[in-house]
């Protein structure tokens, strides 16, 4: 009888009943366990994780190859000497010394350009106090120099390594005009230029919108940090247009860091310690080797990690000009592996899955003659041969055998009830035995690849209960989504009814008049009604039935109401009315009570699951952090009375806030 459903094109009720205000969804609960969640992680993880956490240092840059003198210029923020071997040219070369550029000979001149438009107004105290920290944080050795970008690129302090005088030019700053970044930065370009060969040069950029009155071109200015052998590091907020992509591949070109931050309140916590590591994180290689004078490759290890640069003999290389040139070797195979082959060999490819699928099609279509065909709808039996076979799966032979044994074997256990009744809520059209075919047929498609893909014979048990369990979930999911919506129909459906009974509608054309106008699956089940009652089926009984199908105990009790009327008499368009203003009552209060207790199942779900989920966040950061409560006796026998009071804890909350209406 579920076959002869009629499905889909219904069109939208045309009676609505006004909402009660929803309650928070289960979504936006699940964000919010989450967020809570990932905080307290947030707040342990770092305890865990200080736990024997070896020290670790960042990637090194190499800056300059010093071809005359044996010097290398490498970056790498760390507060100990890196641990450096060279080969140049294949051949391992003697270190002499590794040092901080500010303990060394070598001289450490750096630019600080100060954003001082008005349009950086937002950030210039936090600038300026990020610049004062740096300067007092300085080496004895170290000279600085400020620009100013306000109105026009300004040197506000030569070059000088008296703090105090930075200090003063400092405070002297004041936010005015449009912004002139590139143009500042040419003029520190400038002013390193005047510092002497061999000097580690630094740009320290702090900009806190966009340059569009620069007279220098990004270009311009990435190529004379590359001249000069500068380092350029960047503190930006994003905000009104700032370029990041172009001040970002500046620092890259020149070896130098940046820091962005969204809240200008933030750059001195977030940028001082970056800035400072990577102006005072320079080191100094000394080292011998008789093929430097000979120029070609240098292979620098440092801390482990290989750093390979091309460098020009007699000179000083730096930038990307150290970034040695791949040389691919010639490929012999090149016609049969280049893009026209390429091209061909997907087009095989595909070809070949097309075949395969239309095979597997042929296998699986079910044969029959041309007369047979022809002559069908002449046979008696057509419309059961279209109920049976056409609308089915099971369309050949080998299907069809596994279709009959399992039918055979479920139904001796009793299953293939259970089965129609689930497929029957979630309204989907197949046979019983079919579906318990398709399930058993999942559950071994899921051992498979549980098998293929995890750990062994226990990957093959996991997907085993996985495939047990996925399509019975789907099922309830489904039926319980349809259910809600049916109920959600219910009191529009009954005001309509009642509208067509006023109108001079008898019951049964009411019914009918109703399930064309409602839509899925109000309207289906209203459909399989009227169709049991033309059938001769009493339409008590088959509004009973719809009820049964759709577990909805109001449509239950509409249908008590509806059945007791027709025997006592009386105004059944008043009675369902009535009715349904008592369930638009009662869906309204029930909202409001999941609204009042939406708190406290939301405190159940996140201190029930809470511990749990942090427990196993600990077990993956730091396993020997946790581990001693599952290796000792006395951390098994606490972990049971945990889970025990956790479970304990989560029930009395459930009950406290589970209120029946």
């Amino acid at each position: 009888m579920r076959n002869a459903n009629p499905q889909g094109r219904l069109r939208e009720p045309q009676v609505r009943v006004a909402q009660a205000p929803r309650t928070t969804p289960l979504w936006q609960q699940t964000v919010l366990f989450t967020l809570v969640t990932m905080l307290v992680i947030a707040l342990v993880a770092p305890a865990a994780l200080a736990q024997d956490a070896p020290e670790e240092r960042p990637a090194a840059k190499l800056h300059t190859v010093d071809a005359r003198t044996g010097n290398l210029i490498l970056n790498q923020p760390s507060a100990t000497p890196p641990e450096v071997t060279l080969t140049v040219n294949g051949t391992p070369a003697t270190i002499n010394s590794v040092k901080r550029a500010t303990d060394s000979d070598v001289g450490v001149a750096t630019v600080l350009v100060i954003d001082t438009s008005a349009l950086g107004d937002v950030a210039f105290s936090e600038f300026r106090d990020l610049a004062g920290q740096l300067i007092a944080a300085k080496a004895p050795s170290e000279q600085m120099a400020i620009v100013s970008t306000g109105s026009a690129a300004v040197v506000r302090s030569q070059f000088t390594r008296s703090s105090s005088k930075l200090l003063d030019r400092l405070d002297q700053l004041e936010t005015k005009g449009a912004f002139y970044l590139r143009d500042g930065i040419d003029e520190a370009a400038r002013l390193l230029d005047t510092t002497p060969s061999g000097t580690v040069r630094n740009v320290v950029v702090m900009a806190a919108t966009a340059d569009i009155t620069s007279f220098n071109t990004p270009a311009v200015i990435r190529g004379e940090m590359l001249s000069i052998g500068g380092t350029g590091h960047v503190v930006g907020v994003n905000r009104d247009g700032f370029d990041v992509p172009t001040l970002t591949r500046f620092a890259n070109e020149s070896k130098g860091s940046i820091t962005v931050v969204t809240d200008p309140e933030t750059i001195v916590a977030e940028a001082f310690d970056t800035v400072e590591a990577a102006v005072n994180g320079t080191w100094i290689v000394d080292f011998d080797s008789p093929e430097i004078a000979n120029g070609g490759e240098l292979v620098a290890t440092v801390d482990g990690q290989s750093i390979t640069a091309n460098f020009v003999k007699g000179s000083v290389t730096s930038g990307p000009t150290l970034t040695p040139v791949e040389r691919p070797e010639p490929n012999r195979f090149a016609l049969l592996t280049g893009g026209l082959a390429g091209t061909l060999g997907v087009l095989l490819g595909g070809l070949s899955i097309g075949m395969a699928a239309f095979a597997l099609f042929l296998l699986f279509q079910k044969r029959e003659s041309s007369i047979g065909s022809l002559l069908q709808p002449y046979e008696e039996d057509q419309f059961s041969e279209f109920e049976d076979e056409d609308n089915s799966f099971a369309n050949n032979a080998i299907v069809s055998k596994a279709v009959d044994f399992t039918e055979d074997f479920a139904d001796k256990r009793g299953l293939l009830d259970t089965a129609a009744s689930k497929l029957e809520k979630a309204n989907i059209a197949l046979r019983p035995a079919e579906a318990m075919t398709m399930y058993f047929g999942i559950i071994m498609l899921f051992a498979a690849l549980g098998f293929m893909f995890g750990p062994g014979i226990m990957g093959a048990f996991l997907g085993l209960l996985a495939g047990i369990a996925v399509p019975v979930l789907y099922l309830n999911y489904k039926g319980a989504k349809r259910r809600k919506k049916f109920v959600a129909q219910l009191p529009d459906m009954l005001q309509l009814l009642a509208g067509t009974l006023k109108a001079g509608y008898s019951f049964m054309q009411g019914i009918e008049a109703v399930s064309n106008e409602a839509e899925s699956p109000m309207g289906d089940e209203l459909k399989i009604v009227v169709t049991e009652a033309q059938l001769g089926k009493p339409v008590e009984e088959a509004m009973e039935g719809a009820a049964e199908r759709m577990d909805s105990p109001d449509f239950a009790w509409a249908v008590m109401a509806v059945n007791i009327q027709r025997e006592v008499g009386g105004n059944l368009a008043e009675l369902l009315m009535t009715v349904s203003e008592t369930m638009v009552a009662r869906d309204r209060l029930h909202r409001e009570v999941l609204a009042l207790t939406a708190e406290g199942r939301v405190s159940a779900m996140v201190l029930g699951a809470m511990p749990i989920l942090l427990g196993l966040a600990m077990y993956a950061l730091n396993p020997a952090y946790i581990g001693v409560l599952f290796a000792e006796t006395m951390g098994r026998i606490l972990m049971g009375a945990a889970a025990v009071m956790i479970t304990i804890g989560f029930l009395w909350m459930k009950k406290t806030i589970e209120i029946k209406i």
